[in-house]
């Protein structure tokens, strides 16, 4: 019902961009839960929640949660290159996988998983550019 309340999604994603801490972790877990539902994924990339969630895994208080909404909304293509599309969405998904709480880290390497799978051979080119994994994946080529 939320997706379908005029203006509702983009203000959840107003919010998590400029809002509170308080404010902010209410709209991610919002967003959070709308992302469960496959219905509301469009609305959710009309309206910028998409756009908003990937520049909030900056926001150390609600990057946990960001990457875990991240990656159920990249289960869809259109959205996994869109999220990788995002200027820094790769960085700071690799960055929370370094800093992040246990969970976080989880988050943020199901995410990564989940655009690989989703997004495509330029998405994963995109992520295997990280100095992060080049070790990574000479090891496992070697």
């Amino acid at each position: 019902m939320i997706v379908d309340e005029h203006g509702a999604v983009a203000a959840l994603a107003d919010l998590l961009m400029q809002g509170s801490p308080w404010g902010k972790k209410d709209a991610v877990m919002a967003l959070f839960i709308l992302s469960t539902h496959p219905e509301s994924w469009s609305q959710m990339l009309n309206m910028g929640a998409v756009s908003a969630l990937a520049g909030a895994l900056r926001d150390e208080i609600v990057a946990e949660e960001v990457a875990g909404a991240l990656t159920l909304l990249m289960r869809h293509y259109i959205l996994a290159q869109t999220i990788a599309s995002e200027d820094t969405a790769i960085t700071n998904l690799v960055g929370l996988m370094k800093r992040g709480t246990p969970k976080a880290k989880e988050n943020a390497i199901a995410a990564l998983q989940e655009m690989c799978r989703r997004g495509g051979l330029n998405v994963i080119q995109n992520v295997a550019k990280m100095p992060m994994f080049s070790g990574l994946i000479q090891t496992i080529l070697l």
